[in-house]
């Protein structure tokens, strides 16, 4: 059968089966990509919930509601820590891939949740309640943590989430009443952890 004058174009029997079997690992990268997406969503919106509740704790605790005793600040940072260990723990298999901004990803969880709870357990044993350098600490690393996980999940808008931390944090050291300080607390939570990872989480599906 004569070639015809695009026949040289066209790409051969072998060389079509192969640019299938690339895009079959190009979907199955992406797929991977997305739910590694959705593990550290979910971390953040834990992390995120967790803090905002414990912000509410401790206005309650201030307007006598709740035990003046109750540690909220270390029941808040363990079940965070422990939260987020567990969702690293259950889907292990979206993060399973060499890639070093998956194991990044854990790593940044891990240390991360480790620094807050070990920060939170010293000032415990300590007796240490001054809740402006609680606040501020909290506020920056968690900023920290954010543009790193924004950077490595290749989301850039958490950029903003992650200046929104920084200057939360910042303002922590100069509001003197302490239900505000903690009201400003909680609702830098709300904005700027739970939703982002509410967002990551859920937002492919809701576009779908």
């Amino acid at each position: 059968m004569p070639n015809g004058p695009l026949d040289d174009l066209l790409p051969s029997p072998d060389e079509i089966m192969f640019m299938r079997e690339d895009l079959v690992a190009i979907r199955a990268l992406t797929g991977q990509s997305e739910a590694a997406a959705t593990v550290c969503g979910l971390g953040m919106a834990w992390w995120g919930s967790t803090l905002a509740l414990a912000s509410l704790g401790f206005i309650l605790r201030y307007l006598g509601l709740l035990p003046a005793s109750l540690p909220i600040s270390l029941i808040q940072a363990t079940l965070g820590f422990c939260g987020s260990l567990a969702s690293l723990y259950f889907n292990a298999r979206h993060l399973t891939s060499t890639a070093w901004q998956s194991q990044a990803v854990r790593v940044s969880w891990i240390y991360g949740g480790a620094s807050i709870f070990l920060f939170n357990l010293g000032c415990a044993f300590t007796h240490i309640n001054n809740m402006m350098l609680i606040n501020g600490f909290l506020c920056l690393t968690f900023g920290i943590m954010t543009g790193v996980l924004g950077l490595l999940r290749r989301r850039e808008w958490l950029s903003i989430p992650a200046t929104g931390w920084l200057a939360t944090g910042f303002a922590e050291f100069f509001l003197s009443d302490l239900i505000l300080r903690q009201a400003v607390l909680g609702l830098a939570s709300a904005c700027f952890m739970a939703t982002p990872g509410f967002v990551m989480m859920f937002g492919k599906k809701i576009a779908r």
